[in-house]
């Protein structure tokens, strides 16, 4: 075979494989015409059109290679450019994207590209213990607080106003409680504690109530429950407990100290922290105590411990819960 006709041969092989990639067989056969003087010039004509066709098909087979390797589901596999022994890894499209990785090693954490916002997306490797509450409420947090106010002389207290349980201190005998007949009893105490001595006194509250057991009725009675303990020991007072749970709620305790400064002492739960205020005595007078509490999982109890000071009293007229 000739020289012209292995151009030829060659030539034409290489137009038959651009013709699959579809180029512009206008521009080319234009380009034949104007270099088709002499033999020189037609190998020239169909080496350059051809040599552009088998660049696109390069290009395109890459192309092509890289498209396939983003579809691919399984683990990303690395494209490689016809004619070159260096692997290239593709880029993603798109002007604002940024490359990111999708293996790791054991441990490392997974890379995911950012969201339009600049915020990451798709990302589940979390902290040991983490959890996303996207779309639920986030449980209350526990939380215990006691608001002290000086009470009027004469005060009045209905009962059981808006309260779902509640207990008074009787007219009849020192020791005696009224409970609520429909409270359920969730106002445990008041329970003695300490070397304790009961008594009936006039306090500053008018309490009044209906729907009591054992006393069904009472109209503005002047009389609470006072506990004395002896001086130099041992801690002496009353002590009262009620349910607690994430549902926040009130124990208002209309109470008062003489002879002696007292402690209100408060605690959620058997391991809770212990909360003390400060009573400071107030011979015939009174305080109402308004102790706010839930917790922030499974249901608990409030107690609320009234410690008399050394040698002095403490002083119960009524407690409500709601």
């Amino acid at each position: 075979m000739s020289e012209p006709e292995r151009d030829l041969w060659v030539a034409a092989k290489l137009k038959a494989e651009a013709d699959r990639y579809e180029p512009d067989l206008d521009r080319i056969r234009e380009r034949i015409r104007e270099r088709g003087a002499g033999p020189a010039t037609r190998r020239a004509g169909w080496l350059l059109p051809a040599a552009a066709a088998a660049t696109f098909v390069v290009l395109a087979a890459g192309g092509i290679s890289l498209v396939q390797g983003r579809q691919s589901t399984g683990p990303q596999k690395q494209a490689q450019v016809a004619g070159s022994a260096e692997p290239v890894t593709p880029a993603p499209s798109g002007p604002s994207s940024t490359a990111v990785s999708t293996t790791k090693p054991t441990g490392a954490p997974v890379s995911h590209a950012p969201s339009p916002s600049g915020s990451a997306v798709g990302s589940t490797d979390a902290p040991t213990g983490a959890r996303t509450t996207t779309g639920t409420e986030i449980p209350p947090r526990a939380g215990l607080e006691v608001q002290l106010v000086t009470a009027q002389p004469g005060q009045a207290v209905d009962l059981p106003g808006n309260a779902a349980d509640w207990i008074a201190a009787g007219t009849g005998s020192a020791g005696e409680t009224i409970r609520s007949d429909s409270g359920g009893q969730r106002i445990s105490g008041p329970h003695e504690t300490g070397s304790a001595t009961s008594s009936s006194t006039t306090g500053p509250f008018a309490l009044s109530w209906t729907g009591g057991l054992s006393e069904s009725s009472a109209n503005e009675s002047r009389i609470w429950r006072t506990v004395k303990g002896p001086a130099g020991g041992p801690e002496t007072g009353l002590i009262i407990r009620v349910p607690a749970d994430q549902q926040e709620a009130e124990l208002v305790l209309y109470l008062g100290a003489g002879g002696a400064d007292a402690e209100l002492r408060t605690q959620l739960g058997a391991k809770g922290k212990e909360t003390k205020t400060r009573l400071k005595a107030r011979n015939g007078g009174g305080y109402v105590a308004t102790i706010r509490f839930r917790t922030a999982g499974p249901a608990q109890e409030l107690t609320a411990r009234i410690i008399g000071g050394s040698g002095g009293s403490i002083s119960f007229a009524a407690a409500t819960l709601r």
